[in-house]
């Protein structure tokens, strides 16, 4: 068997290597095959925990632990099974070769800080690959840094999950000094303030309100990145923590949070969606309401709602962003309104069709049973129950309200030809997610039917059928049929609220900026008080060093004086 981190030495040995060769061709299939030594050696690796010191202070020994428990092999599992896809579709994607050993290198960085974290087994390795999840985040949601766009949608999201770094940091400093020690399966509880910082830090990562709008913007960045990060990375990442400390949050009495805040935020991603027109900025706020829904099933103690969910959502999200490039890249346009003729490739319109019914929750794909798993763990609340069921509808509306828009037939041969000409890598890996996705859906079914869905009711399952079949007709009514009008100024007031969110955002942002420009004229204030008293004592010394001259007399003059002065101030005091 192999120890758990040497599964992280292919993808640490290709970044030199990537680094040192000049073909952008080259550092594609060094990547490419690093991701596949990976995966194949992922079967080998051994179970339970590893530790390595790291460093000590004192009579205190700071180390990096990893673990393989069942949860870890899980998000382990879809990080490298997902990026030799991810990889293999950017060679294809990326047009200008020069960018290719840039884009392999933050890519290389980002899946091994994401295999890192999957096995942290202690606070202090998941910090480590938290922080360099962020920073790889940054550098690939900017990767267009010369667009005015990319470079604010990084910077925002990098200042978000900031607030989160210092929230995680500072809970580990907490539970340092109530318990010594920061290794997972040492902890019984952990104080309340640091389950609150904990929550800040899993909300900013996994774009909970109030911080939900960052992962909409960092669609700026490249498509294989938005695939990527919505399906398996950082934004799992939230959640995997959640599931992996829930004793401790549990005993801290903090759940009831995930549940508020979790559904919350899937209402608000879900009436985003309902009026966004930009193809990838759809797939990303229902990115939003899934995560929301995972955290939400969470806070109830539904875990194996939650880790169904969090395993079903990465094939037909990854599977979906590739199509969504395929069809960019076709039309040169990102607003559905005016993307066409998805028809013309048979393969991909099968495969998107695919996702658009996982992501739905049509029966008997894997989203089904996700979102059933979902809904029937609120059945005893039915205020929670009748905003998932309205989810339900509205999710089936605005993913099909998507794919009648980039269906839409085309008469132009520039188009058409550039759907059958699409690159290779980029047709056969949406392919071949399709095929993932059908056999995921039917382990799903099989093990559904006869293990986790066995006691789950008939009739719930029924209702989530009505559900998302009545949200494809009115979406069908609408948008294909045109029955039924709806004003789009009426519904943006309604329900498009991205901009608010937004305002909030630049309205924190200038309040830190004034703070920031009211504590540095404070320093510089104090800065010349010290200064001044500086100058001040130099001026008295300089004064006290003439006075010094050698007389006697001066100094019984001085001392006559002295007395008269101490006397005064005795008796008239």
């Amino acid at each position: 068997m192999i120890p758990a981190p040497f599964i992280l030495l292919p993808l640490i040995i290709a970044l030199p290597l990537a680094g040192l060769l000049k073909n952008g061709k080259s550092v594609a299939y060094v990547s490419v095959g690093a991701s596949f030594i990976s995966l194949a050696m992922l079967p080998f690796i051994s179970q339970g925990p590893l530790q390595i010191n790291w460093f000590s202070v004192g009579p205190f020994q700071f180390s990096l632990v990893t673990n393989v428990s069942t949860l870890n092999y899980i998000l382990l599992f879809l990080v490298l099974l997902l990026s030799p896809f991810i990889y293999i579709y950017s060679i294809g994607y990326f047009k200008n070769r020069v960018e290719y050993k840039r884009y392999y290198l933050e890519m290389l960085s980002f899946t091994t800080a994401m295999a890192l974290f999957s096995i942290a087994g202690n606070f202090i390795s998941l910090f480590v690959a938290w922080e360099f999840l962020s920073i790889t985040s940054y550098l690939l949601i900017g990767f267009w840094y010369r667009k005015k766009s990319a470079s604010r949608a990084a910077r925002k999201a990098l200042t978000i999950v900031f607030i989160g770094d210092i929230a995680l940091l500072a809970s580990i400093a907490i539970i340092w000094n109530a318990y010594g020690t920061l290794t997972f399966a040492n902890l019984i509880s952990i104080p309340k303030v640091a389950s609150l910082l904990l929550l800040i830090a899993i909300f900013t990562k996994s774009a909970q309100f109030p911080f939900n709008e960052w992962l909409p913007d960092a669609m700026e960045g490249p498509v294989p990145v938005s695939a990527y990060l919505h399906s398996t990375t950082m934004v799992k990442a939230g959640v995997f923590i959640a599931i992996l400390l829930f004793p401790l949050f549990a005993r801290s009495n903090v759940l009831s949070y995930f549940t508020i805040f979790g559904i919350t935020t899937a209402s608000i991603a879900t009436l985003n969606a309902l009026k966004e027109t930009h193809i990838k900025r759809i797939l990303a706020y229902s990115t939003v309401q899934e995560l929301g829904l995972m955290l939400s099933a969470i806070g109830i103690g539904a875990i194996g709602a939650a880790l169904y969910f969090f395993f079903a959502q990465a094939f037909y999200k990854a599977l979906l962003f590739f199509s969504s490039g395929i069809m960019i890249e076709a039309n040169e346009n990102e607003n559905i309104n005016s993307i066409y003729g998805l028809k013309r490739n048979r393969l991909i319109y099968i495969s998107t069709l695919f996702g658009v019914l996982a992501l739905a929750g049509f029966i008997p794909f894997d989203g089904f049973f996700s979102s059933v798993s979902i809904s029937s763990s609120f059945s005893s609340n039915l205020v929670a129950y009748t905003i998932i069921s309205l989810i339900s509808i509205g999710t089936s509306f605005f993913i099909f309200r998507w794919l009648f828009a980039v269906s839409k037939d085309t008469k132009n041969k520039n188009i058409s030809l550039s759907y059958i000409t699409q690159p290779k890598s980029m047709v056969f890996t949406t392919a071949f997610l399709s095929i993932l996705l059908l056999l995921a859906s039917i382990v799903f079914f099989y093990f559904g039917s006869l293990g986790y869905m066995l006691s789950l009711r008939y009739e719930e399952a029924v209702i989530e059928t009505i559900l998302v079949a009545l949200g494809f007709a009115i979406s069908y009514m609408v948008y294909v049929k045109e029955k039924i009008v709806v004003s789009n100024r009426l519904l943006e007031s309604l329900v498009y609220n991205s901009r608010l969110f937004n305002i909030l955002y630049e309205w924190s942002a200038k309040f830190v900026y004034f703070i920031s420009d009211g504590a540095g004229m404070l320093d510089l204030y104090i800065n010349d008080m010290f200064d001044w008293l500086g100058h001040a004592t130099i001026l008295i010394g300089n004064f006290a060093r003439k006075i010094e001259n050698g007389d006697i007399s001066f100094y019984a003059l001085i001392i006559v004086l002295s007395f008269i002065a101490m006397s005064a101030l005795v008796l008239f005091a």
